[in-house]
């Protein structure tokens, strides 16, 4: 079975995101998200559900807000 932070290197490198811009999804230091890679340290809890939602997409701009900017 894979780690919560094994399963997320994956999902950033399928989807071609940057570990620094997780982090700032986390609201964590890119070291700490290093660090966490890594098996060194831990995230909060609140850093923990951010990775969730981070998981489900949640970070994605929906087409409805593309839609509005263009029009405002």
């Amino acid at each position: 079975m894979n780690s919560l932070n094994e399963i997320v290197r994956t999902y950033l490198k399928k989807n071609g995101l940057t570990t620094t811009f997780f982090a700032q999804w986390i609201e964590a230091d890119r070291s700490q998200v290093q660090k966490w890679f890594a098996g060194e340290r831990k995230l909060s809890q609140e850093q923990i559900h951010k990775v969730w939602e981070f998981l489900n997409g949640e970070f994605l701009t929906s087409f409805d807000q593309i839609v509005s900017v263009k029009k405002g």
